[in-house]
C-alpha cells in the first residue's frame, strides 16, 4: 500500500534528526582517530594516511554501492548502515586495537565503506518525503543540520577527550548511532520501485543511469568538483597561509574555518531562495567566479578581518554551488535512480577533494602561499571558462541536431 504523502512528508523532521545524528558520528569519530593516531605517532604523515583510508572507499564503493541501494528497501539501508558502524565502534573500546594503528586505519576504512550506502539512501529519500514545493528549503535544511552536525561534532569530541577521556568520545559515539538507528525505525515506510530488471547487473544499472541522465547531471557534477578542489586546498593551505601571509599564531586558523563554515551556512539560506533554481546558471556562474574572485584576492592582503571577509565571501559561494547541485539532481532525475545519480556525485568530489589534498600538500612547502593562492584562481577561473564554453557548444550542437531530427521529419 502506497504512503499517503502527508505520512511521508511526517517523515522529514525524523530523516533531519537521523543527518544530524550521523554528522555528528562522522566529526566524532574522525576527531577521535586523529587523537589515537597522533598520540600513537606523532606524525602528521600518518593522520593524512587516515584520511586516506577514510577516502579510499569513497572512490572504490561509491558508485557501486549506488546502484545497489537503487535496487533495495533505502530504509532498511539506513537501518543496517548505522548498525554495521556501531558494530564497528565497539572496537574503540578496546583497549588493544586503540594501540594498534593498522587497527584504527582499518574502522576509518569500515566506517567510510557503511557511509558509501547510508549517503545516496539518504539523498535518495528526501525527494521522495518532500513535495516539489517544499523540496528546495527541505534540502538546504538538511545540508544546514549535516554542518551544524560538523561543527558541533569536532567541538564536542574535543572537549570530551581534553576535559574527560577518549572512552566517553567512544561511548557516546555509540548512543548517538543507537538513536540514529531509532530514528531509521521511526521513517515511514517508502514504496520500492526499483528501475531496473532484477537480471540486470550492477555495471549495467550504472551504464544506465550514465546513458540516461548524464547530459542533466554534467553541469551539478563538474561545478561540485570545481568546488571541492577549492575546499581540499584550502584543508591543506589554511594553517600555512595564516602564519605565513596573516603572521597569525596556527591557533587562529580556527577563525578562518568558522568564517568559511559561516558563509557555507549563508549560501545554503540562499539556495532556498525560490528565484535561486529559475536563474540556476546565472546562479552558479556567479557563485563559481566569486569563489575564483575570493580566492585571488586572498593571496593580495595580509589583514586577518579581510581575510575572514574573503573567506566567508567564498564559503557563501561554495554553500550554493553544493545545495543547488544537489538539488538539480533532485528535480532532474527520477526517484528510483536517484541514489546512483549522487553516489556518482560522491565518487566525483571525493576523488577531486583528494586530488587538491595530494597536489596542494606536495607543493605547498615549495610554492609561497601567496603564489599558490593565485595559481589556484586562474587554474580554477580557467577550468570554469572552459566549462561554460563546453557547455555552449553542447547546446548549440543538441539544438541542431534537434532542427535537423524535425526538418526531417517533416
Amino acid at each position: 500500500m502506497k504512503p499517503h504523502p502527508h505520512t511521508l512528508a511526517a517523515g522529514l523532521p525524523t530523516l533531519t534528526w537521523l543527518q544530524f545524528l550521523t554528522s555528528l558520528v562522522d566529526w566524532m569519530l574522525l576527531v577521535f582517530l586523529q587523537l589515537m593516531v597522533f598520540q600513537l605517532t606523532g606524525s602528521a604523515f600518518n593522520i593524512m594516511l587516515l584520511v586516506l583510508c577514510e577516502l579510499v572507499p569513497m572512490l572504490l564503493l561509491g558508485a557501486w554501492a549506488g546502484a545497489i541501494v537503487d535496487r533495495m528497501k533505502l530504509n532498511r539501508v539506513l537501518f543496517w548502515s548505522c548498525a554495521a558502524r556501531l558494530l564497528v565502534s565497539f572496537a574503540l573500546l578496546v583497549q588493544v586495537v586503540r594501540g594498534e594503528l593498522g587497527a584504527l586505519y582499518v574502522i576509518a576504512a569500515l566506517g567510510a565503506a557503511c557511509n558509501r550506502f547510508f549517503s545516496p539512501a539518504a539523498s535518495a529519500l528526501l525527494p521522495r518525503m518532500a513535495s516539489e514545493s517544499a523540496l528546495q528549503r527541505a534540502n538546504a535544511l538538511i545540508m544546514g543540520v549535516r554542518m551544524g552536525g560538523m561543527a558541533a561534532g569536532t567541538v564536542l569530541a574535543g572537549v570530551l577527550a581534553s576535559r574527560y577521556s577518549l572512552d566517553l568520545v567512544a561511548i557516546l559515539i555509540g548512543v548517538l548511532l543507537l538513536l540514529a538507528g531509532v530514528c531509521c525505525l521511526l521513517l515511514p515506510a517508502v514504496v520500492h520501485t526499483p528501475s531496473t530488471d532484477p537480471e540486470q547487473g550492477i555495471l549495467d544499472d550504472l551504464r544506465e543511469a550514465i546513458a540516461r541522465f548524464g547530459g542533466v547531471s554534467l553541469v551539478p557534477l563538474a561545478a561540485s568538483v570545481l568546488v571541492t578542489l577549492a575546499l581540499g586546498s584550502f584543508e591543506i593551505l589554511a594553517l600555512v597561509y595564516v602564519s605565513q601571509v596573516l603572521g597569525r599564531t596556527s591557533s587562529d586558523v580556527g577563525l578562518l574555518f568558522g568564517a568559511y563554515g559561516l558563509g557555507m551556512l549563508g549560501g545554503l539560506l540562499l539556495s532556498s531562495w525560490r528565484g535561486a533554481m529559475p536563474r540556476y546558471g546565472q546562479v552558479m556562474v556567479a557563485s563559481l567566479f566569486l569563489m575564483c574572485l575570493s580566492t585571488w584576492a586572498l593571496a593580495q592582503i595580509d589583514s586577518l578581518m579581510l581575510a575572514l571577509v574573503l573567506v566567508t565571501m567564498a564559503g557563501v559561494a561554495e554553500g550554493l554551488v553544493l545545495s543547488l547541485s544537489l538539488l538539480r539532481l533532485y528535480t532532474s532525475v527520477p526517484n528510483a535512480y536517484c541514489a546512483r545519480v549522487v553516489a556518482l556525485l560522491d565518487t566525483a568530489t571525493a576523488a577531486s577533494f583528494l586530488l587538491a589534498v595530494l597536489v596542494t600538500g606536495a607543493v605547498a612547502d615549495i610554492v609561497p602561499a601567496t603564489a599558490l593562492l593565485e595559481y589556484m584562481s586562474w587554474i580554477f577561473a580557467s577550468l570554469l571558462l572552459l566549462g561554460i564554453g563546453a557547455s555552449r557548444v553542447g547546446t548549440r550542437r543538441r539544438a541542431s541536431n534537434l532542427g535537423a531530427k524535425e526538418a526531417g521529419d517533416a
